[in-house]
């Protein structure tokens, strides 16, 4: 079989069945109709003095928080950029090289991702510390996105 035929309803050693089914996956992820959920999250303060002076303290600790949070993202981004960087030259030095740069494009957007400061722990401190110091915290899941029925 000459190496025509043999490479025949393949791409870049992918075979075509797994890119269609790949590609209709995606399709119904993108045109899904679930409903989507926001929790929204209300404060009833303290009734008393001591009460909204412990809550003084719990802001001032998310404030750190959340400060600490964000500095840690400003140092992760240009680390996890020079690991892909290093992944991508691995890459390109290898045998198979086809598939180098959508691995790195993506592995770009993930760095992006995960250079956005995380606050759900400060978040969930500072709900905890709320509550300690006699104040109410209610959650409520809303719908946001494809809510009829």
């Amino acid at each position: 079989m000459s190496d025509a035929r043999a490479s025949f309803g393949k791409t870049r050693g992918i075979p075509m069945t797994r890119i269609i089914a790949t590609a209709g996956l995606l399709m119904a992820a993108a045109c899904s109709t679930d409903p989507v959920y926001r929790t929204n999250t209300s404060y009833i303060a303290p009734a008393s003095v001591q009460g909204n002076s412990c809550v003084a303290s719990c802001e001032t600790t998310e404030q750190i928080c959340k400060s600490r949070a964000e500095d840690y993202s400003r140092a992760e981004y240009p680390a996890c950029m020079q690991r892909v960087r290093a992944t991508y030259n691995r890459c390109m030095s290898g045998v198979y090289t086809a598939g180098c740069d959508l691995a790195r494009q993506n592995a770009e957007t993930s760095c992006s991702y995960e250079a956005r400061p995380d606050y759900r722990g400060c978040t969930a401190s500072f709900n905890s510390c709320y509550s300690r110091c006699g104040g109410q915290v209610i959650k409520k899941n809303v719908c946001v996105k494809n809510c009829d029925g």
